[in-house]
C-alpha cells in the first residue's frame, strides 16, 4: 500500500531496482523479482502517471523503459569504440531473433551471418585486426546481458578471434534475447534520425507530455539547464516546484537517481 507522504520501504526499494538495472531476470535475481512484482501496481501508478515509461512484467523478468527527454553523448555503452560496434551488436540480435530460443550456433555461422546483415556502405572483412576486435566486444556485451551464452570453444575463448579469424566458438541464444530491443508503433524504416525515433514514443503516451519530460529529466539526467527565456519544462519546474518536489523528496527518489546505471543504447533502440 502507497503511504500518503510516498513509498513504503519496500516500494522505494523496487523503484531503485527497476531505475539502476537494465531489467531484472527472475532465474538471476529472484529476491528483485519478486519485491518488484508485489510492489507492481503503485509501482505502475507511478511510473505512469509521472513518467509514462513502459513498464513490463514477464514470467522471466522484469523491464522498465527508460527513454530520455534528449540523448546525450554519455548514454550510449561505455565499451563500445566505434559506430561499427553498434551496428555489429544491432545486427547480432536481429540474427538471435531469427533463430529459435536456445538454440546453439557456431562463431563461424555468426560472422557469415553479419557479412550480409550488415548496413555499412563497406562490407565486414574478417581478416580485419578492427573488424574482429569490434565483433569481439559486440560478443563481450551479449553474453554479459544474458542476451549470448558461450558453450564451448578453442582455447581462448570469443577473445581469441581477435587474433585470427580461425578462431570457433559454440553459442547458444537465450530467451532475453528476443525482449531486448524496444517495440515502436511503426517501423525503424520510417525514421530518418534519432530525433523521429524519439518523437515516435510519445504516439504512444500524448496525455501531460510536459510533465513527463521535465520529470524524466529530472530522473535521469545529472542537471537540467534552462535553455531559453521560453523554456516550457523550466517554466513547469518553477510553477509546480513543490509538488515535483514532494513526488521526489518523498519517495526518496533524489537519493539514488543520481546511481542510474541502465544500459544506455536501449533507450533509442
Amino acid at each position: 500500500m502507497v503511504l500518503e507522504i510516498g513509498f513504503n520501504a519496500e516500494q522505494e526499494e523496487a523503484l531503485m531496482i527497476l531505475f539502476e538495472q537494465y531489467w531484472v531476470l527472475r532465474k538471476k535475481d529472484p529476491e528483485s523479482y519478486r519485491v518488484i512484482r508485489e510492489n507492481e501496481k503503485a509501482l505502475k501508478r507511478y511510473i505512469s502517471e509521472k513518467l509514462g515509461y513502459a513498464f513490463i512484467i514477464h514470467k522471466d523478468f522484469i523491464k522498465l523503459e527508460k527513454v530520455p527527454v534528449e540523448p546525450k553523448t554519455w548514454m550510449g555503452l561505455q565499451d563500445f569504440q566505434e559506430p561499427r560496434d553498434y551496428a555489429l551488436f544491432c545486427c547480432g540480435l536481429a540474427y538471435m531473433e531469427n533463430r529459435s530460443i536456445e538454440d546453439q550456433f557456431l562463431l563461424s555461422e555468426l560472422t557469415e551471418a553479419l557479412t550480409e546483415l550488415f548496413p555499412g556502405l563497406f562490407s565486414l572483412d574478417w581478416t580485419n585486426y578492427q573488424h574482429r576486435l569490434s565483433l569481439v566486444r559486440v560478443i563481450k556485451k551479449l553474453v554479459e546481458l544474458d542476451l549470448l551464452q558461450e558453450i564451448d570453444s578453442d582455447t581462448g575463448g570469443v577473445e581469441g578471434f581477435a587474433r585470427t579469424d580461425n578462431q570457433e566458438v559454440l553459442f547458444q541464444s537465450t530467451i532475453y534475447s528476443r525482449y531486448f530491443m524496444r517495440t515502436h508503433a511503426r517501423s525503424l524504416k520510417e525514421t530518418q534520425s534519432i530525433e523521429e525515433i524519439l518523437k515516435m514514443d510519445w504516439e504512444r503516451d500524448q496525455e501531460d507530455q510536459r510533465r513527463k519530460r521535465v520529470y524524466r529529466q529530472l530522473l535521469l539526467e545529472p542537471v537540467l539547464y534552462r535553455e531559453s527565456e521560453e523554456d516550457l519544462l523550466f517554466d513547469y519546474i518553477r510553477r509546480f516546484r513543490n509538488r515535483v518536489r514532494e513526488d521526489i523528496e518523498t519517495r526518496r527518489c533524489g537519493c539514488f537517481f543520481g546511481l542510474f546505471q541502465a544500459i544506455k543504447p536501449s533507450f533509442f533502440l
